[in-house]
């Protein structure tokens, strides 16, 4: 890969796959109408990617937002305290669970120290080259080849497991939210995206409630590891039990 190995290039690297990741399992569980996908390479994995301008604006502005979020913390230099980010499907009729899909942080550092801001997620990368280009990463196996290597290789695992479930899965009516898992020290009430100097007022904070904290007949299925730097994720999906039993 020609690209400098610098923390911005990894972060919108890392955008990528979360946004591909997303949209897989949109795609696999028919949130949308597949006729608004198409077909194409990430990874060098064939992925589905809708072309829907008002779905695609609302995924790469939550996953902006997370990514802030992530590296940043509430803008109190407290970043890398995300525990993990969840899709959740449930049925529109009953507002049950059905599945869980979760990308889980391991020991990550807080990056706001070494990044001035976040604004080149929001630029088109041509005419923001400069912001790119610093800071450099030097970090022993941490390379380009080992990262897409293995993001390549859950991101395939994560398909493969879509495709067994999809074909054994009940036509539910589902329908889908977002999840941040954040340690408590984290306020999203407060103003920290520089490049729209906007509050995070898509993010509410939910409380565990006894429905929630119900011991639940599940099924996990773990999909892999990423580890590599700074990069270190779990990603595994959850079903209810009647889900691939």
């Amino acid at each position: 890969m020609g690209l400098p190995l610098t923390l911005p290039y990894v972060i919108l690297t890392l955008k990528e796959f979360i946004i591909v990741w997303l949209n897989q399992v949109l795609y696999y569980n028919e949130i949308y109408p597949l006729e608004i996908y198409d077909k194409l390479k990430s990874f060098d994995t064939i992925v589905y990617q809708s072309r829907n301008p008002a779905l695609n604006k609302y995924v790469e502005d939550l996953v902006n937002e997370f990514l802030q979020i992530l590296v940043n913390g509430d803008g109190h230099d407290n970043g890398g305290k995300v525990n993990q980010i969840l899709i959740l499907l449930y049925d529109v009729k009953s507002n049950k669970t059905k599945k869980k899909y979760v990308v889980k942080f391991n020991e990550m550092i807080n990056l706001g120290a070494s990044i001035n801001d976040l604004n080149f997620l929001y630029l088109v990368p041509e005419k923001d080259s400069e912001s790119l280009l610093e800071p450099v990463i030097d970090i022993p196996s941490f390379t380009w080849n080992e990262i897409y290597s293995q993001l390549k290789s859950i991101l395939f695992s994560q398909i493969e497991e879509l495709k067994v479930q999809k074909n054994g899965s009940e036509n539910d009516d589902l329908f889908f939210k977002v999840i941040v898992d954040l340690e408590d020290s984290i306020n999203l009430n407060v103003n920290i995206n520089a490049a729209t100097n906007s509050q995070h007022s898509n993010w509410v904070k939910l409380s565990v409630t006894s429905e929630d904290s119900e011991q639940r007949k599940t099924k996990v299925v773990p999909i892999g590891e990423v580890s590599v730097g700074f990069i270190c994720i779990d990603i595994y999906n959850e079903y209810t039990k009647s889900v691939n039993a």
